[in-house]
């Protein structure tokens, strides 16, 4: 099996379930990556072809990563915060000071390095906040679901 098919069958796994569920095409490629690096440990060639191996053990991993995110929504960070208008921005602070400590240290993470992450699109600055969080901050993923969605709902606040 040659590294190009390997990759040409994480992608498509991760695409089918992205297709499907709608959940970010990154994160499925991240557990296929994970459960195929996996199967490669465990494989045996009188069970049957490497291919099937590894598309089973991504395909159950995928299942599985999904059925225990189910219930958190994916929502997008906007790619700018604009700040149009001084009321603009004071409802925004105002906002923010009234969300919860969680909130406040993402939203203190992004303006301690502004430039580093309204340098890439909003999924790429997203993905990196959450592992930032979960590597140094140690948070787990229903604390990072939650910040998230705290986020959006703050900026719905603003109108």
């Amino acid at each position: 099996m040659s590294t190009e098919i390997e990759w040409n069958l994480i992608r498509k796994i991760a695409w089918t379930f992205t297709y499907k569920t709608n959940v970010e095409f990154e994160e499925l490629q991240a557990e296929a990556t994970l459960a195929y690096l996996k199967a490669l440990k465990t494989y045996d060639p009188e069970k049957g072809t490497m291919s099937t191996w590894v598309y089973i053990h991504m395909k159950n991993a995928i299942i599985n990563y999904l059925k225990k995110e189910q219930s958190f929504s994916y929502i997008e960070m906007p790619d700018y915060i604009s700040d149009e208008s001084f009321n603009r921005k004071i409802k925004f602070e105002n906002v923010i000071d009234a969300a919860n400590s969680d909130v406040k240290i993402i939203y203190d993470m992004v303006l301690n390095h502004p430039n580093y992450f309204l340098s890439f699109n909003s999924n790429k600055a997203k993905n990196i906040i959450r592992t930032i969080l979960r590597e140094n901050n140690e948070w787990s993923w229903p604390r990072i679901w939650n910040a998230i969605r705290n986020i959006k709902k703050c900026l719905n606040e603003m109108g």
